[in-house]
């Protein structure tokens, strides 16, 4: 059996089946019911996103895009940033992530989820200006832990457990997940392409090692469900 693969096979497996991209319904025409109205502005603000970039994106343009009042969406989100961060969210298409504890474990779950989310058309579309919007060194900055708050909660996680026998400890404890995330982003900075799931075990895989956490439960890493009508690439 390959080490290399195989170590790196049950836990991703199982989080994978337990969670699906959310199914988003289009907002009616006119004002959105109340309860439709978190999905109404987050996609009209998605939808600008990708049409006009960050600088055309303001919370006039997306409260028109959607049909809800202003009073509503400001009771939501007190300003565009926070706003922008939701969408970013929204685009990922899954929850926030339920850590298990296990460190291996939810390695491996980060590293499925941004292979996932990494191979969604929409939120590839947004990356540009989601990237310059959290590069801004202004108040309106798009704030990274609002979008993606795993990388803190593992942080926290990795501290929390560098006593443990064999664990490599003297790293920050946000490096592991960075080093998931951040290669995987940029093979679709270099590539153009969502990388596939064979680049997420090899990953995971280096990840692991330095850690010393290999497991002695093997974990596969099962592709990303396709949507409905194949990939969008």
């Amino acid at each position: 059996m390959d080490t290399g693969h195989s170590v790196v096979t049950t836990q991703v497996e199982h989080s994978h089946a337990g969670r699906r991209a959310s199914t988003r319904s289009s907002a009616k025409a006119g004002r959105p019911r109340s309860r439709g109205i978190d999905t109404a502005v987050l996609g009209a603000a998605v939808a600008l996103l990708s049409e006009r970039g960050l600088e055309g994106t303001t919370m006039s343009a997306v409260i028109e895009r959607s049909g809800a009042s202003r009073a509503s969406v400001y009771l939501r989100w007190p300003n565009l940033q926070a706003l922008l961060a939701s969408a970013a969210r929204h685009a990922m298409g899954r929850d926030v992530l339920r850590l298990s504890g296990d460190l291996a474990g939810d390695c491996a779950q980060i590293a499925e989820q941004t292979q996932f989310v990494l191979g969604q058309s929409e939120f590839r579309s947004l990356l540009p200006a989601v990237l310059s919007g959290m590069l801004r060194n202004t108040d309106e900055r798009i704030d990274f832990a609002a979008v993606i708050p795993e990388r803190k909660a593992m942080a926290q996680r990795h501290a929390a457990l560098a006593a443990t026998p064999g664990l490599q400890a003297d790293i920050r404890p946000e490096i592991a997940v960075d080093m998931i995330m951040g290669a995987m982003l940029c093979r679709v900075l270099a590539t153009g392409e969502a990388p596939d799931p064979s680049d997420a075990v090899q990953i995971l895989g280096l990840v692991l090692r330095g850690l010393g956490v290999y497991g002695p439960r093997e974990v596969d890493f099962a592709p990303a469900a396709e949507p409905e009508g194949g990939p969008q690439r």
